[in-house]
């Protein structure tokens, strides 16, 4: 039996080349066309293979694009929450240094709550302005209250910096039957009505994560508003609800 072949009539030019399809010789140019426009049926298959392949690698490219870009999102998030937000000494923001003797170790280290507070006061956005503020809110408790230092461990400001009070290892002096056994931390400003800006509760939670990392702070630390375990509006409305979504939140109130 003979067998069964096709050539594709019409001789090629100078820049055509011969191509073999199936068991079918074909001429095709150098763009990838048939010279001979008697064969439509063959010429639209391969149309189609070009088409599909171009749409299989736009696809491809759109989806690479797309995944790439979520991916790099995701993590730019989580290294951002890495981060460690940058802790201003007492060195570098000007303190005064503490009454001697006038302060004490705190009893329990490393510290097994958090308590949050804020100063009521004008907020800071700035380095100048918020070591300015923490210079006068030491003033106060020195100098109106009589005590022997700033009553926080840490405040942290509109800058997205914490400002090192009276530090890990010493007892505070803000609030009542709760400092020999916490850490407290105060937001710079009045957040009654207006919330804090991200910058700083970012900074806030940046902290208290590494201050747990490098075992400053207790693994399993409860996490408190002010007025939780004194007798005061502190933290303010705005703040006192923005830190019931975080990590290692109690709901108890002064029996914590």
């Amino acid at each position: 039996m003979a067998s069964a072949s096709c050539s594709f009539a019409g001789g090629p030019s100078e820049d055509a080349h011969i191509a073999s399809i199936g068991r079918c010789t074909a001429v095709i140019d150098d763009d990838g066309e048939l010279v001979d426009e008697s064969y439509p049926l063959l010429r639209r298959a391969h149309k189609s293979v070009l088409s599909l392949t171009f749409r299989v690698l736009l696809l491809f490219v759109l989806f690479a694009t797309l995944f790439g870009g979520i991916t790099v999102g995701i993590w730019l998030v989580i290294e951002a929450e890495r981060l460690e937000a940058p802790v201003v000494s007492r060195e570098e923001w000007g303190a005064r240094p503490p009454v001697p003797g006038g302060t004490q170790p705190l009893p329990q280290f490393p510290a097994r709550y958090v308590v949050v507070a804020h100063t009521a006061s004008a907020p800071c956005d700035c380095a100048a302005g918020c070591a300015q503020a923490v210079r006068r809110d030491q003033n106060y408790f020195m100098d109106q209250l009589r005590y022997a230092d700033v009553g926080y461990n840490f405040l942290v400001g509109g800058d997205g910096r914490v400002y090192e009070g009276r530090g890990f290892r010493t007892q505070g002096a803000f609030a009542r039957h709760f400092n020999n056994r916490s850490l407290g931390v105060a937001f710079i400003g009045d957040f009654e009505i207006i919330a804090p800006p991200r910058v700083q509760l970012d900074a806030a939670r940046s902290f208290l994560r590494h201050a747990v990392d490098s075992e400053q702070l207790a693994a399993d630390y409860k996490l408190v508003a002010h007025r939780q375990v004194a007798n005061t509006s502190s933290p303010g409305e705005q703040l006192a609800a923005a830190i019931r979504l975080w990590p290692h939140w109690d709901d108890c109130y002064r029996t914590c």
